[in-house]
C-alpha cells in the first residue's frame, strides 16, 4: 500500500510526504515507510532551471516466522506435523532505521540532466546492523530536437534521446535509446545492458496523447539466456489529466521537463 501528498508552499518551496507498507509471505514480513521530502528551485533564465530535492525516510521491518513454514516441520509422509525449532531465529524481530537521499535536476527547453544519491544512510535491510542496503547512484539525461518538414519552419515531429545510468554495489546498468512524438501519437525503443555488454532486453513503447487523457503501451522483450524461458512483459498504462484552474497568472510559468511514459527508463 502506498499513499502521497505534495504541495507546493509559496516562499517555501515543494514539500510532500509518502506512506508505504509492504507485506510478504502473508504478513511474516512486513516493512512500513514514511518519507518526507523538500524541493526547492533555482531559476536560471525564462527557459531553464535547477531543481533540487532532499529525502528522509524512516523505516520499519517487523518479522513473525509463526507464519511460515521451515523444513524441520514437514514430515516426507504425513506433511507439517512436527514443532520448528526456533532458536536459529532472529532474537530482534522488529528494527527501525532512517534512510536519505538527495537528487538534482538541470533542464532548459531542449536538454535535460539528472542525478540523484539514494541509501545515504545506509539502512538495515535485516535484522541485524551487519546487513545494510549499497548506496544507489542515479545519472540520466535527454535532448528533445525538432524534425523541420522540407523547407519549411514547421516542426514535422520531434526525436528524444534518452540515456540512464543506474549503479548499486557492484551491479551497474545502463538504458539508452530514444522516442520520437508526431502530432498525438509516440513511439520509441531502448536497450538495456550491463556494463560487460551484455545485453539485457530490449523495450518498445507506443502511445497517444491528448488533452483529456494518454494511453501507453510497452513491451519488454528479453535478449539474454531468459529468451527461451520468457515470453517478454507487456504493460499498458492509461492517464487522465485533470483540468487545473483556469486563472490567469500574472509570472510565466516555468517550463518542466514532461516525460510521456519514460517510466521505463526513467
Amino acid at each position: 500500500y502506498s499513499t502521497s501528498y505534495d504541495k507546493y508552499v509559496k516562499g517555501v518551496g515543494g514539500l510532500a510526504i509518502q506512506f508505504m507498507q509492504d507485506k510478504q509471505a502473508d504478513g511474516a514480513q512486513v516493512t512500513t515507510s514514511i518519507k518526507g521530502v523538500y524541493a526547492h528551485v533555482i531559476k536560471l533564465n525564462r527557459n531553464s532551471a535547477i531543481r533540487l530535492a532532499l529525502g528522509c525516510t524512516y523505516i520499519r521491518n517487523q518479522f513473525d516466522g509463526s507464519r511460515l513454514v521451515f523444513p524441520d516441520m514437514i514430515d516426507p509422509d504425513r506433511g507439517i506435523t512436527k514443532v520448528h525449532d526456533s532458536s536459529q531465529d532472529p532474537s530482534l524481530t522488529s528494527r527501525g532505521d532512517i534512510d536519505a537521499s538527495f537528487g538534482l535536476l538541470a533542464h532548459s527547453n531542449q536538454y535535460t540532466f539528472g542525478f540523484s544519491a539514494q541509501h545515504l544512510a545506509r539502512p538495515s535491510i535485516a535484522f541485524t546492523r551487519y546487513s545494510r542496503v549499497p548506496y544507489k547512484f542515479v545519472l540520466h539525461a535527454g535532448a528533445e530536437y525538432p524534425i523541420k518538414s522540407g523547407g519549411l519552419s514547421k516542426t514535422f515531429m520531434k526525436i528524444s534521446p534518452l540515456f540512464l545510468f543506474q549503479a548499486q554495489g557492484e551491479n551497474m546498468q545502463m538504458n539508452y535509446g530514444l522516442y520520437g512524438n508526431r502530432n498525438n501519437l509516440v513511439a520509441g525503443c531502448w536497450f538495456r545492458q550491463n556494463f560487460n555488454l551484455n545485453y539485457d532486453s530490449v523495450i518498445f513503447m507506443f502511445g497517444f496523447d491528448n488533452s483529456l487523457f494518454r494511453c501507453a503501451y510497452s513491451f519488454d522483450l528479453a535478449v539474454n539466456n531468459l529468451i527461451s524461458a520468457s515470453t517478454g512483459v507487456h504493460e499498458l498504462s492509461v492517464t487522465f489529466l485533470m483540468a487545473g484552474s483556469k486563472r490567469k497568472h500574472r509570472h510565466r510559468a516555468m517550463p518542466c521537463p514532461s516525460f510521456f511514459s519514460s517510466d521505463k527508463i526513467f
